[in-house]
């Protein structure tokens, strides 16, 4: 064999040893965040599809189990002596129509199809059992970005009206591990 022709072969294997890996092995998938993920208001809207139509947001696979990220005004410090309490957040105020049936104590058969909207103020988080040292760190009143995962609880609705009462109440919204993000 001359020069030429092992230098040609030397280049095949070279190329074969760099191609063989990349088709044998698939790339790593991208864990890729829809953009209400990310963005608070994007966030409620995708909630309120939910509850517009008369679904639990926390039974179907749509919300449950994904990660989000938002920012918001912590209103009390974490308390280490209870730590499995959830840590209030206020966020921007938002606005969602929910089926007046979802409600507790609400009768079903009366409110039929009917509407409301409420006005979303805040998140209660809750903080993961590994994160709870950056939550000691956040004062009260103070921004934090933080990151959590929605649950079966993703949104809670409460009876605010009694018995014979136009049917009224408050929307909660939860998070579970959640964990402070550090500005870069």
């Amino acid at each position: 064999m001359n020069k030429r022709t092992s230098s040609i072969a030397l280049s095949v294997l070279f190329l074969i040893a760099a191609v063989v890996p990349a088709i044998a092995e698939p790339p790593a998938p991208q864990n890729k965040l829809e953009p209400w993920q990310t963005d608070w208001k994007l966030y409620v809207a995708e909630l309120g599809k939910d509850l517009q139509k008369g679904v639990d947001p926390g039974e179907g696979p749509h919300l449950k189990g994904k990660t989000v990220e938002f920012e918001g005004i912590l209103r009390e410090a974490f308390d280490p002596d209870k730590p499995d309490e959830s840590l209030d957040v206020e966020m921007e105020p938002r606005q969602v129509s929910v089926m007046l049936k979802l409600f507790p104590l609400v009768d079903a058969a009366k409110a039929g199809e009917r509407t409301a909207i409420f006005t979303v103020r805040k998140i209660l988080v809750k903080p993961a059992v590994a994160a709870r040292d950056g939550w000691k760190a956040i004062e009260k009143g103070s921004k934090v970005r933080f990151r959590g995962t929605i649950g079966d609880d993703a949104a809670v609705l409460a009876t605010t009206s009694g018995p014979g009462q136009e049917p009224a109440g408050v929307v909660f919204l939860f998070l579970k591990s959640a964990e402070v993000i550090l500005p870069k």
